[in-house]
């Protein structure tokens, strides 16, 4: 077992109001930014110990580090150490080798410890048989890792989070850049101005994990469009050319509503009143995948919908793959 140096930076007690720090919390099911100010000192009492993950993705590319970022928040119980675990996929074989323990950190501070390391593939070859040329590694496997406490008298704390290395050009964090949510029609009653104007909502702005499923299918993950939904994912795969072929929910359900049933281009009426709106057909001039090879920007253009009473709730909405 390899031990990485330890590289954490310690913040003791509680910060300073003029080094307020955001950072993302991140939970089973929920994803948060919070601010840690003086105030926190008299309002804040944390019990239990927990993580946040800084960066929790990483596309892999051959001679490239990852740099984990690890904050760990010690409460009434406190853990001292924090083990790294790793789980290797090869996506040409199928098999998921068994999960090893590649790092373990002291957790040194009073309140916060950030904890970060730099990942090579060396590190990385530690979780499964790999190729002793990174290039050489099936497109699609990929690590997941875990984080695991360790209080002074050696019980075991799981933390919530995690983090994924991934050989997939298209898997990433996406931004949107244009979208339009339409309920049934547009309905200013629905969503009325000021918050939001022509009577249609969009989600420009907000981020999306995209994952790899297989070389033709990726992921949807914890948002249906305007609906943040953690914890629900759904699919589409695509052909050679890029172009989107088929939306598949996962066990079924359509994440912004349970009870729906999935709408999508392969009945074009259902979107009328989008296309409409927007002043072209929605479902010709989407769901695509326009590949960008020069800058890895890659573009994901999406119409899909539900079924629900009254209508179909119908959506588009373009992504670009956000590139370090």
């Amino acid at each position: 077992m390899k031990i990485f140096k330890n590289n954490n930076r310690v913040v003791r007690g509680i910060l300073a109001t003029a080094m307020a720090t955001a950072v993302v919390v991140v939970g089973c099911d929920t994803e948060e930014t919070v601010s840690y100010s003086e105030a926190s000192e008299t309002a804040t009492v944390v019990t239990d110990p927990y993580i946040q993950v800084v960066s929790s993705f990483f596309p892999f590319e051959a001679g490239k580090k990852y740099g984990m970022e690890i904050n760990v928040i010690n409460g009434v119980k406190e853990v001292e150490k924090l083990n790294v675990y790793a789980t290797y996929t090869d996506a040409g074989t199928k098999i998921t080798e068994e999960e090893v323990l590649i790092g373990t950190y002291d957790v040194t501070g009073d309140f916060r410890s950030v904890i970060t390391d730099s990942l090579t593939y060396d590190d990385l070859k530690a979780a499964g048989p790999l190729p002793a040329d990174p290039a050489e590694v099936y497109p699609g496997s990929g690590w997941s890792f875990r984080f695991e406490g360790v209080e002074p008298d050696g019980t075991l704390v799981p933390f919530a989070g995690g983090m994924n290395i991934v050989l997939s050009k298209y898997a990433g964090i996406y931004e949107v850049s244009n979208s339009v949510y339409m309920r049934i029609q547009q309905d200013p009653a629905i969503f009325p101005p000021p918050t939001f104007t022509d009577g249609v909502a969009r989600w420009n702005g907000t981020q999306t994990f995209i994952g790899f499923v297989d070389e033709n299918t990726l992921s949807y993950n914890d948002r249906w469009g305007y609906f943040s939904t953690p914890g629900c994912s759904w699919e589409f795969s695509y052909d050679e050319a890029g172009n989107i072929t088929e939306i598949v929910l996962s066990d079924g359900i359509v994440c912004a509503s349970a009870s729906a049933t999935l709408a999508t281009c392969s009945d074009p009426t259902q979107f009328a009143n989008l296309s409409t709106y927007v002043g072209y057909n929605v479902c010709e001039e989407s769901n695509i995948i326009i590949d960008n090879e020069a800058t890895g920007e890659h573009v994901i253009k999406l119409t899909y919908g539900y079924v629900g009473a009254g209508g179909v709730r119908q959506f588009t909405e373009t992504l670009t793959k956000v590139v370090d």
